[in-house]
């Protein structure tokens, strides 16, 4: 049996795509804020890029898994601790918690 191949697309590529796209500048920035309409979703041209781009790899999601999605400067090692320890509050009582020892940012994974 042959491995499919997958052809990936560009960067620049994604780019020209997201240009076709239904557009609205936003009046109250001062036009300086275009959004894109992608899959029934407005969304800003960077962010776009990454959610297309990153479509094409195949990933599967497992029925637990938690994804944990914020600005940068918003709280994120916070909200990860806080996940953490509601996620394992069965396993783990407040003395042998794994945030005692380990750094938020050690014990759950990210995808940047």
């Amino acid at each position: 049996m042959e491995a499919k191949k997958t052809q990936f697309v560009s960067m620049n590529e994604i780019k020209e795509m997201i240009k076709t796209l239904p557009q609205h500048t936003c009046s109250w920035m001062k036009g300086i804020s275009t959004l894109y309409k992608y899959q029934g979703f407005w969304g800003h041209q960077k962010f776009l890029e990454g959610a297309i781009f990153t479509q094409q790899i195949t990933f599967n999601a497992r029925p637990n898994d938690v994804f944990l999605c914020n600005y940068p400067k918003s709280g994120k090692t916070w909200l990860k601790a806080l996940n953490l320890a509601i996620i394992t509050r069965e396993r783990f009582d407040e003395s042998t918690s794994p945030l005692l020892t380990t750094l938020p940012h050690k014990c759950i994974p990210f995808l940047e």
